[in-house]
């Protein structure tokens, strides 16, 4: 069965190429996808980014920092054949704007929230290579709760994720009837399907996506 590894790059204001947050996903299915089909699934990943809402709420896009670049076609989703010899080309891509960020101050980039996704469990099969996740942010100060004393992401903010990420489930068969969502499973070289996930109230940290040091104050 053809994986496709789909990337979706979110570049900083930086416009360094070091300075980008990326969220990487997989598609699976029987047979492979036409150019026609590749281009309407990375549509749907462009939608788990701006269209892809919680009732009456924001899509993810509104939640992530300013320190993500809003310039028209900034973002951009490249597709990769698992099936190629490494470094693998590029097969498809495209590019998309993220919505401008809600009201708040920027977190610290490295802060983000965790989307989780798992396959079944079959017996004796070992569950940490049947499940995924991808860190969702740098976020806005509105992603957590600031009015208590341990900082937890805000319930609306989980709910957009969850909202996203139902939507991206059944949008791919959608956009290539047969095609799924699944999780490259490194050590069994196959495809796992996903069928659900979860996120917390837990923020998480990517400290690659950390800015390096501008200053330094020393002592005595």
């Amino acid at each position: 069965m053809p994986t496709y590894r789909v990337r979706c790059v979110l570049p900083f204001t930086t416009n360094l190429p070091r300075d980008v947050a990326v969220n990487t996903f997989h598609v699976t299915r029987i047979t492979a996808l036409s150019g026609s089909e590749l281009t309407a699934v990375m549509g749907e990943f462009a939608n788990f980014y701006k269209a892809y809402t919680a009732p009456a709420g924001a899509p993810i896009g509104a939640w992530i920092g300013s320190t993500v670049s809003r310039v028209p076609s900034a973002c951009r989703i490249e597709v990769y054949d698992l099936a190629d010899t490494e470094p693998r080309p590029i097969i498809a891509q495209s590019t998309f704007t993220l919505p401008n960020p809600a009201s708040g101050t920027n977190l610290p980039l490295e802060v983000a929230g965790v989307l989780s996704f798992r396959g079944t469990y079959p017996a004796g099969a070992v569950r940490a290579r049947r499940r995924g996740r991808v860190f969702i942010g740098p976020l806005r100060t509105e992603a957590v709760n600031g009015v208590i004393a341990q900082p937890t992401l805000a319930a609306g903010f989980q709910t957009t994720m969850l909202t996203a990420a139902k939507n991206l489930h059944t949008g791919i068969p959608a956009a290539a009837p047969l095609a799924f969502w699944s999780i490259w499973s490194r050590k069994d070289n196959l495809p796992v399907e996903v069928i659900g996930g979860w996120t917390d109230d837990a923020t998480d940290t990517q400290r690659r996506r950390g800015q390096a040091a501008t200053a330094r104050t020393l002592w005595p």
